[in-house]
């Protein structure tokens, strides 16, 4: 066992082992995170997450676990941010019904795929980037946040031909990992979880697990 962790951590942060860094070096990009997270909370009165895997179920997994059971429904008096909805899924009734309920000029949108290219995902993209056309116009742009890879994939090519508040997802992290990167730490203020707060916590957890084996 001691020499398997040995080869670990010989290895840390380098690539499909590039995760065990990121407790400690996404200072940087928490701050820059929390002052969109700051605007888009003042902007906007919903924030959607479009993902599948790992870029749903981490952003809901951490709003179920810190956020108030029917947090949507609190009044604005209570509720600390947005409304947050994670749609992973392009069923049509699932889609409209997620529109009948926000206001698409009040909405933020985070696309999320590390590949930029994840067929859900970005079919999702083209329904919500047509509806915001209809309904905003020219500032349609400006409802957009993009988390993705890069260099690599249409989604970042998307983002840098319409200006989109873009951040990126390390390589080598991917999967049930991704939550401590950009991937998670984006939607986490808009569900009223500071990242920087998460950011520490998850710092004393890794140092914890590296002492106890």
């Amino acid at each position: 066992m001691k020499a398997q962790q040995h080869a670990v951590e010989a290895n840390r942060g380098t690539g499909w082992l590039g995760w065990m860094n990121l407790p400690y070096n996404q200072e940087e990009i928490v701050s820059e995170i929390e002052k969109v997270a700051n605007t888009s909370g003042k902007t906007f009165k919903y924030f959607v997450v479009l993902g599948i895997g790992g870029s749903a179920l981490g952003p809901i997994a951490v709003h179920q676990a810190l956020n108030h059971l029917h947090y949507n429904e609190l009044p604005d008096s209570k509720r600390p941010g947005p409304k947050f909805y994670v749609e992973d899924n392009i069923d049509p009734e699932r889609m409209a019904a997620l529109m009948d309920v926000i206001e698409l000029d009040k909405a933020c949108f985070c696309i999320i795929s590390k590949s930029g290219g994840t067929a859900e995902t970005m079919s999702q993209y083209l329904i919500v980037t047509e509806a915001l056309k209809a309904q905003v116009g020219a500032d349609w742009a400006k409802h957009i946040i993009a988390v993705t890879d890069h260099e690599k994939g249409n989604l970042i090519k998307l983002a840098k031909e319409n200006g989109f508040v873009t951040f990126y997802i390390p390589d080598g992290v991917g999967g049930r990992f991704s939550e401590m990167c950009p991937v998670g730490l984006v939607p986490r203020p808009a569900a009223a979880s500071t990242s920087a707060r998460c950011s520490r916590a998850r710092r004393r957890w890794m140092s914890a697990a590296r002492r106890t084996i």
